[in-house]
């Protein structure tokens, strides 16, 4: 709590996390890149990106009933 006194900003990030369902593994679980980082060409040209990695079998939920019998 003493972080989020000095840091009110990332209170909404924080809820909208909070607020997601839980999912079944980590093997279902979208990922996003939280960094940048750059490619570099071979003239020296560079491209900043981001990545991404979806599941290929799908994201999945846990059911909020099945979610409620679960320990924290």
């Amino acid at each position: 709590m003493k972080y989020l006194a000095g840091h009110r900003h990332s209170v909404p990030g924080l809820k909208a996390i909070a607020g997601l369902p839980a999912t079944e593994s980590f093997a279902t679980t979208t990922f996003h890149g939280l960094h940048a980082y750059y490619l570099v060409d071979a003239e020296g040209r560079r491209r900043a990106f981001r990545y991404r990695w979806v599941p290929e079998a799908g994201e999945a939920a846990i059911r909020p009933e099945d979610d409620r019998r679960l320990p924290p």
